[in-house]
């Protein structure tokens, strides 16, 4: 949490609402991916023990090949 600056984010019973139609364009792309990558692959380590958080990890694994700046502040 607090590599990803989430310290004082409040919980959310839903981690992400359905039929979100994400896509590649909308911003422009994060010049460093690294931050990306690691933020989403802690979160996949996760979904072992959160199974309600899996379908929104899944889709925004889905992006780790050109991540653009709308998708992390999705994740923040």
């Amino acid at each position: 949490m607090e590599d990803a600056g989430l310290l004082g984010a409040k919980p959310e019973k839903i981690p992400m609402k359905a039929n979100v139609a994400l896509m590649l364009t909308g911003s422009d792309p994060l010049k460093d991916l690294t931050h990306y990558r690691r933020l989403i692959g802690r979160l996949i380590y996760l979904t072992i023990t959160r199974p309600d958080i899996t379908y929104a990890i899944n889709t925004l694994s889905q992006f780790m090949h050109k991540p653009q700046k709308h998708l992390f502040d999705i994740t923040r």
